[in-house]
């Protein structure tokens, strides 16, 4: 009976390796990297670029916007409708296609009917690693008028061009 159980638990684990093997090779063909729970207690650095990159942190869809040596860390769901939202590479802007709702890379409603910015998850940088929490989420502040005022201000002022009133082709960053 030992031999067999050990035989079933090798079988287990080989099971469990494959499948996790399958799942990283379908998102990685998605443009999207899997961060596994142990990257969570600290990937390197390195490995998140400048700018915005979309991942899949322990079962959640995330963004993560690499700023320098600051990283910050977004729910890739839109805060009104929690449908999915794409990274607009050639207007800097989140974007739900659902609803047309718009952030800037800071995750600040710009437009659209969400009532709220973007919901963030945990990101602790140190001086080479990056940690990021998916279970811990911290929902999006409820904007003013003026504050969504202010980010179209800051989004005009940074590209100098009319805003993008239409759906950008949907770009999911590596």
């Amino acid at each position: 009976m030992g031999r067999h159980d050990g035989a079933v638990a090798g079988l287990r684990r080989l099971i469990a390796t494959g499948a996790a093997a399958v799942c990283a090779i379908t998102l990685a063909a998605a443009g999207v990297q899997a961060l596994t729970p142990a990257d969570t207690e600290g990937i390197p650095l390195s490995v998140v670029p400048q700018g915005v990159s979309a991942h899949d942190v322990a079962g959640r869809q995330v963004f993560l916007v690499r700023q320098g040596n600051k990283v910050t860390g977004f729910l890739r769901t839109s805060p009104f409708a929690h449908t999915s939202l794409v990274w607009c590479t050639a207007d800097d802007l989140f974007m739900a296609p659902a609803w047309g709702e718009q952030f800037d890379i800071a995750g600040r409603a710009m437009s659209g009917p969400a009532a709220r910015n973007m919901d963030r998850v945990r990101v602790v940088v140190r001086p080479s690693h990056v940690s990021v929490d998916a279970t811990v989420v911290t929902k999006g502040a409820r904007p003013t008028v003026e504050a969504r005022r202010q980010a179209n201000v800051d989004w005009f002022a940074a590209h100098e061009r009319p805003r993008p009133v239409d759906y950008c082709s949907p770009t999911v960053p590596n």
